[in-house]
């Protein structure tokens, strides 16, 4: 099922978003404002990003959309991850990626909601093709950048075990302005059998 959904900034106290169903059905739903971006579109980024069910997918899947939507564990723990991650953006995107964690941890014990496997103890290996988002964000759409920055890919490439560039160009970037253990950054060519550049 395909879907449109329309964010409108109003006057007032409240947002609209729009929902356009492929079979043609409409729904506006009033969303309290929230700053610098709706709600909702962090939610589109978390959820497509981890590919985990939360409010958007239930709307995709059929569910009406409301503020108020039945409990249901792995939505309500992607609800919990993108308040982690909106509080962290309204505070200017700078919290350190270990303390967004714990934040994340404790709102879900206070809310009796499992969380996603988001922690510590899961290894993490990233792999970064440039660094073009960072140095030329203009060359970026507004939902790219958006993407970019709740991502995080300097904090997640400080934690992770192993961090992967497709070129040696890419590696020698990310080592100098990401200040990682050059034993953690490895070249891995995108084709097979290909020679690093």
């Amino acid at each position: 099922m395909l879907m449109l959904f329309t964010f409108t900034k109003r006057n007032g106290k409240y947002d609209r978003m729009s929902i356009l169903r492929d079979d043609g059905a409409r729904q506006e739903v009033d969303c309290p404002k929230q700053r610098i971006i709706p709600h909702e579109m962090v939610h589109f980024a978390v959820e497509s990003t981890l590919r985990r069910r939360g409010f958007m997918t239930r709307i995709k899947d059929g569910e009406a959309a409301g503020l108020r939507m039945a409990a249901n564990a792995e939505s309500d723990g992607v609800e919990r991850l993108v308040e982690v991650f909106q509080g962290d953006a309204w505070s200017g995107g700078t919290t350190p990626i270990d303390e967004m964690l714990d934040l994340y941890a404790v709102t879900c014990r206070e809310r009796a909601c499992p969380p996603l496997a988001v922690s510590r103890g899961v290894p993490l290996v990233l792999t970064v093709h440039d660094l073009a988002w960072d140095r030329r964000p203009r060359d970026f759409t507004a939902y790219e950048r958006l993407w970019h920055r709740l991502a995080r890919p300097r904090a997640l490439a400080q934690r992770a075990v192993r961090v992967l560039t497709v070129s040696r160009a890419t590696r020698d970037d990310v080592l100098s302005e990401w200040a990682l253990d050059a034993a953690r950054v490895v070249v891995v060519p995108s084709g097979p059998g290909l020679a690093p550049d």
